[in-house]
């Protein structure tokens, strides 16, 4: 218990981290589906996620983060839809007997779409509001069996488009810009005995930044803003069944920042992934350990 608490300990001097996915995928033929809800100060908001696995090495995803948001007001968060390459780790494009213990590395493409309707931004989270497209990069270097660091990156770019506000300067067409979002996360996993339970741990640090900002403000033209939490739950993994289950309780809060709330939120999200990918028996499989 002495060494599991040195460990534990270990992660929270080293690592401050995001909430952000990790390098590694799901494996081929496992679809996941994710939801979450989020409740805290000046926000309440629920999201959505769904990942699919084509093979070891690449998924489809398609995540609502603040999909629906009930307070201050009503109104609906932007839709990304993307794929995920793994490209070093155990599976991936370049897998290597010596860097798969040590590095997982990723990369993501995808489009950013605006809701229909309440689309304008507001200062309580980065989302913009508008069309664009990312792309992500994932970095994990493995510490320990127990620990492992990840690094995240993401850029936005959104081209020129119509907005209907009242500002002069928007009111036709917003800028060119991008927006930026560097991550750092450290995560602490130990399997309990027969390994179909995992704890899970983790702090996070993120820094997000964009030089422009459409929101129905004439001051605010950039807004940028640090955050930090953390968050603990568990996997289930149950080697009876063609299906895997997550839960984690996540707090976050914006340390400081420009034009942005200093919002507190609590989380409460659930995971469940399915095997959909048949045996030759005709049964589903079950990895014996969650890919993320």
């Amino acid at each position: 218990m002495r060494k599991l608490f040195s460990v534990f300990a270990a992660l929270c001097v080293l690592a401050g981290a995001a909430y952000g996915e990790e390098a590694s995928i799901l494996p081929e033929g496992e679809l996941r589906f994710t939801d979450s809800h989020n409740i805290g100060t000046h926000l309440v908001s629920w999201s959505l996620g769904v990942e699919f696995a084509t093979s070891d090495w690449f998924n489809i995803q398609a995540m609502w983060t603040s999909g629906l948001k009930k307070h201050p007001d009503i109104g609906l968060g932007s839709l990304y839809i993307g794929a995920k390459g793994y490209v070093l780790g155990e599976g991936a494009l370049l897998s290597s007997d010596k860097l798969d213990k040590l590095f997982r590395v990723s990369a993501a493409l995808g489009v950013l779409i605006p809701p229909v309707v309440g689309s304008e931004p507001d200062l309580l989270d980065q989302d913009q509001k508008l069309w664009g497209w990312a792309y992500r990069l994932y970095f994990d270097v493995l510490i320990h069996r127990y620990f492992y660091l990840d690094l995240y990156f993401e850029n936005v770019f959104y081209p020129p488009q119509y907005q209907s506000d009242n500002l002069a300067e928007y009111r036709d067409w917003v800028r060119h810009y991008h927006d930026y979002t560097w991550e750092l996360e450290g995560h602490f996993e130990y399997p309990l005995e027969g390994k179909d339970v995992i704890l899970k741990a983790g702090l996070p640090l993120r820094f997000f930044c964009a030089p422009y900002m459409n929101a129905s403000d004439e001051y605010a033209t950039s807004q940028y803003f640090l955050s930090t939490g953390l968050y603990v739950g568990a996997k289930f993994l149950p080697p009876s069944f063609s299906h895997k289950f997550e839960t984690y309780l996540k707090y976050n809060v914006h340390v400081l920042g420009q034009n942005i709330e200093p919002v507190h939120r609590v989380s409460l999200t659930a995971k469940v992934t399915f095997a959909l990918k048949k045996n030759k028996n005709g049964e589903s499989e079950s990895e014996p350990v969650d890919s993320e």
